[in-house]
């Protein structure tokens, strides 16, 4: 028998297969494409099976994790123009049973696939050994959801509390705030804690400071966020630096919002590629003094553990998990 799981995101889409052997599972392939440059998912697994030569022989059970609300049975990608069913995908690409995920709901499931040196703790905290978990990560967008364990059950919750509005916190984010919104109509905080975002501050602190936005005209490999990103770590710009700083101050400030609204005594955890790439600055300090930041609950929110997660295919690797599960499940 043989899963496939798969991580859809924006920029990337990973797709692993694996195959039970002697009671467990093993690893067949895994590959990774470029999302823009396929029409829907099916093309992309069509693709990816037909190069691993593994396209004759059958897929049984199949969950793709994807970044954007799963409405019923269907779901639109958030930062992509696909819209995936799983009638459609159990249809065309003949696998008997399809489930679909919110990307942070597959990061719950691989939470417990996490293996010590994954981490990184910003804070230690008190783990409790049942309770909540909180997710949250910012890549192409800004992910969150929750994890929830009783005894033997977990119960995965996804949320779209990326799209909330943005509240500043400070004389500085209140000018930032006013800056943006006179250019849309909303600020959420998607728009600043994302790839795009780090880009609107970069280009903030230069408007603010009256230096011109050169990386903007001139970002390394086409990638304007992760040049700032890149000359920031490198302390060889000081507007990409500044910028990183406060993307940083704003991210630990959301982070302990949701930390307030759903108390995760088990662990607050941070994904998406941005976190692992500003691990330095992300342990600065920083991002726990705003976390932090909230009297009178502060003394509270110092119980929660904080940890970053350093391991870019839990994605992968949860939905990977969920699609074993979904075979399992499937035997039952």
């Amino acid at each position: 028998m043989r899963v496939m799981g798969g991580d859809i995101g924006g920029t990337r889409t990973r797709l692993c297969v694996m195959e039970s052997s002697h009671g467990g599972w093993q690893e067949v392939f895994t590959r990774e494409y470029r999302s823009g440059e396929f029409a829907n998912l099916q093309t992309v697994v069509q693709r990816c099976l037909q190069e691993s030569h593994a396209d004759t022989t059958p897929i049984d059970a199949a969950c793709f994790a994807v970044a954007g609300p799963v409405e019923g049975e269907s779901i639109r990608v958030t930062n992509l123009p696909w819209v995936l069913t799983q009638t459609a995908l159990q249809d065309e690409l003949h696998i008997p049973h399809v489930n679909l995920l919110n990307d942070f709901s597959a990061i719950g499931y691989g939470l417990k696939a996490l293996r010590p040196s994954d981490l990184i703790t910003l804070q230690l905290g008190h783990s409790e050994s049942s309770g909540v978990s909180a997710i949250i990560g910012a890549g192409t967008g800004l992910g969150m959801g929750v994890v929830v364990e009783q005894g033997e059950t977990t119960k995965i919750l996804p949320s779209e509390g990326g799209h909330a509005d943005f509240a500043p916190v400070d004389d500085w984010q209140v000018e930032l705030w006013h800056w943006l919104k006179a250019r849309q109509k909303r600020v959420s905080n998607e728009d600043l804690l994302s790839g795009r975002g780090l880009v609107l501050l970069y280009e903030f602190v230069c408007a603010r400071t009256g230096v011109p936005p050169v990386l903007l005209t001139n970002p390394s490999h086409g990638d304007v966020a992760a040049t700032i990103s890149e000359r920031a770590l490198a302390g060889e710009n000081a507007q990409a630096e500044e910028a990183v700083k406060q993307f940083v101050s704003i991210y630990g400030a959301v982070s302990g919002n949701l930390a307030l609204l759903v108390q995760p005594r088990m662990g607050l955890y941070i994904a998406g590629g941005i976190a692992a790439k500003l691990g330095r600055f992300m342990q600065t300090g920083r991002f726990i003094q705003t976390f932090l930041d909230k009297p009178p609950m502060t003394e509270l929110l110092q119980q929660i553990p904080v940890q970053l997660i350093n391991d870019s295919h839990i994605g992968l690797k949860g939905a990977v998990a969920a699609a074993c599960q979904l075979m399992h499940e499937g035997m039952a």
